[in-house]
């Protein structure tokens, strides 16, 4: 009789413990739930796309799309303030930046539960003890994966207006020859990692010949980025690129050491097209083009040094080396070119333009472009040396978002301990 007792009393407090915990975890869950869809939709108001949100017990996992700021660095500056005015609990907070819908990198802001700290003293003014910034975000990728992604950034149109100047030295007529143009470009999104780049020439100022006092086609292409295992990026575009030539161009590139080295590989087959006159002039794709990289980043300079060999348009082959700084969001660089057409060097330059906040996306938008960028070649005139663009190479975004490049920003906008 007491065993019975004793056995049915035991099956009453499992009874009660259970409904306790289910009570407490539909509790949490509900608070949870509540906490990432006010966390969406404070990143949504802020101008971010591509959202995502899970909360668990110490961790809270945000996945974002930067296409309201200039600089990715102040996005995610931005971004984790949002997350910590909400999240008043000792939570490590990860960032996830994506691009065309394809997660980049992951950012950890107090790792280890090192967490975050007030001080009156600041007045307010946030801190992490610790910012750590991973090349491979598929961990953490892997906890939003099935979240609800809300405010995609596809179907949605913008119009980029961008500057165009291009200056040649040497003719003893016309020492100095000049080119001003605008160039506004159509560009959207279809699908996770597909763009549309659509873009026009308009002329403002030319010494180039007669061709360039006429508006015409700049880059019309299709580009899939696909993010493959071991960070490795591939990249192909079909269409009109830059230097008069029309085709299909591949790349793939690998990030090892947490980004700090990559090795690459190019090629491209084209052919030669021109609009004049309403119509359009074009050869047979005839012409390969194919190119070996490698770089290494030295962190605590962000200091870029890259080696590339290859087949350049003109059928020549040779190397190019580059030396790139990035002070911030600007960028200066210096190479020198050897092929078996001959030898140039010169140095080059990426500077921002204004303004460093954008108009919110939607269905429509005009803006400038982010970034003006312009090379100057010792020796102008040589055919060697010579590579086409497609307007969304695979570096175009990688070195923007390099691990060490965010990690050294971030932690001067965020006072560490």
């Amino acid at each position: 009789m007491v065993c019975e007792m004793i056995i049915r009393t035991h099956h009453r407090l499992l009874y009660i413990f259970s409904v306790y915990l289910i009570v407490v975890m539909n509790i949490n869950a509900q608070q949870d739930s509540r906490l990432e869809e006010l966390i969406q939709n404070v990143l949504i108001k802020e101008g971010f796309e591509n959202t995502a949100v899970h909360c668990a017990a110490d961790s809270i996992y945000v996945a974002y799309e930067n296409r309201i700021y200039r600089y990715e660095i102040r996005a995610a500056e931005i971004a984790l303030r949002l997350v910590n005015s909400i999240v008043k609990k000792q939570s490590v907070i990860i960032l996830i930046p994506q691009k065309y819908s394809i997660p980049i990198i992951a950012v950890i802001a107090g790792k280890g539960g090192a967490g975050k700290e007030y001080s009156e003293e600041q007045s307010g003014e946030l801190s992490f003890k610790d910012i750590e910034v991973i090349c491979d975000p598929e961990e953490y990728w892997s906890k939003l994966r099935c979240r609800n992604i809300k405010n995609p950034s596809t179907f949605k149109l913008d119009i980029v207006i961008s500057p165009q100047i291009n200056l040649r030295f040497g003719n003893y007529d016309d020492p100095v020859e000049s080119q001003i143009n605008l160039a506004p470009a159509f560009t959207t999104s279809l699908w996770k990692g597909m763009s549309v780049f659509v873009q026009g020439i308009v002329p403002l100022q030319n010494d180039f010949g007669e061709e360039g006092n006429h508006v015409r086609p700049g880059i019309i292409a299709l580009n899939q980025i696909i993010r493959l295992p071991v960070n490795t990026y591939f990249s192909a575009a079909l269409g009109y690129f830059t230097q008069r030539r029309y085709g299909f161009d591949a790349g793939i590139k690998t990030l090892l050491s947490n980004g700090r080295f990559a090795i690459g590989a190019n090629a491209g087959y084209t052919g030669f097209a021109s609009y004049s006159d309403n119509t359009w002039y074009y050869t047979k794709m005839n012409r390969w083009t194919y190119f070996l990289d490698c770089g290494y980043r030295f962190a605590d300079y962000d200091l870029i040094v890259k080696a590339v060999y290859g087949k350049y348009l003109y059928e020549d082959t040779g190397w190019r080396f580059d030396l790139l700084r990035q002070f911030g969001e600007v960028n200066i660089g210096f190479f020198i070119l050897k092929t078996t057409g001959g030898t140039n060097g010169g140095f080059n330059f990426t500077i921002p333009l204004f303004p460093s906040k954008y108009f919110y996306p939607s269905i429509f938008r005009i803006s400038p472009s982010s970034y003006f960028k312009w090379e100057y070649k010792y020796r102008g005139l040589p055919v060697y040396g010579i590579r086409y663009s497609t307007g969304n190479e695979i570096d175009t975004f990688i070195d923007m978002f390099n691990p060490d490049y965010i990690k050294n920003r971030l932690l001067r906008q965020f006072k560490s301990y």
